[in-house]
């Protein structure tokens, strides 16, 4: 065991609660830190949990000391967020208020959850704001930013989302299908992607790194 510290934002969502569990049993960092607006449900040995509004940075940035490695698995989707503006203070704001306070911190690495097709130019308003949002992080100056792009993501989110499930199951079938340059549209399980940012956070150098997602799965540990 090492005595890094990891960070993880996010650890709710599909992405995060799999890659709390990854971390859990990795004896890489020596402490595991998660930063939620929801308590802890089922309290989980070798984690410390912080109930804090993310909005309000004074209620969470002196947790950024000592980390190593911090995890952004923010993000949510129209529907929930109700409107474009919602949708850009969580998948935007809040992300570049997260890695502007790392970099302040000092932290050397951030691995950030974003999305195939992120464009700051695209004409589709969710994949311009992922795009905005991986420009304005590489330009925070953090030393290593990796930028994990899954295309559809498949797992248990605890709720009924039939379009999502519908749309997956599609893709499992024709997964198989896409080859080369389409290979990257294929569904992704939410346990790979989380499995990726595991090995990815270990080793690599300095700079901004896109992973397309069918460069996330799989990756050695």
């Amino acid at each position: 065991m090492t005595n890094k510290k990891a960070l993880v934002v996010g650890a709710t969502g599909l992405v995060g609660s799999q890659l709390i569990a990854q971390l859990q049993a990795d004896y890489h960092w020596a402490e595991i830190i998660v930063l939620a607006r929801r308590p802890e449900s089922h309290p989980k040995k070798g984690i410390n949990w912080y109930q804090v509004d993310l909005a309000q940075a004074d209620s969470w940035v002196s947790h950024l000391t000592g980390v190593h490695d911090l995890f952004c698995c923010l993000g949510t989707t129209m529907k929930k967020a109700g409107s474009k503006e919602r949708f850009r203070q969580v998948d935007y704001e809040l992300v570049l208020k997260i890695g502007r306070a790392a970099h302040q911190a000092a932290v050397p690495q951030l691995l950030v959850i974003s999305a195939i097709g992120a464009n700051p130019n695209s004409r589709v308003f969710y994949n311009r704001v992922k795009g905005e949002m991986e420009r304005d992080l590489a330009a925070t100056g953090i030393p290593r930013l990796v930028v994990a792009r899954p295309s559809l993501l498949i797992g248990s989110r605890g709720e009924n989302r039939w379009g999502e499930k519908l749309a997956g199951a599609v893709f499992n079938v024709g997964g198989r299908l896409l080859r080369g340059s389409l290979e990257k549209y294929r569904a992704i399980d939410s346990s790979d992607v989380a499995r990726a940012l595991v090995a990815l956070a270990k080793s690599g150098e300095p700079g901004t790194h896109i992973v397309e997602s069918n460069d996330l799965h799989p990756l050695p540990q």
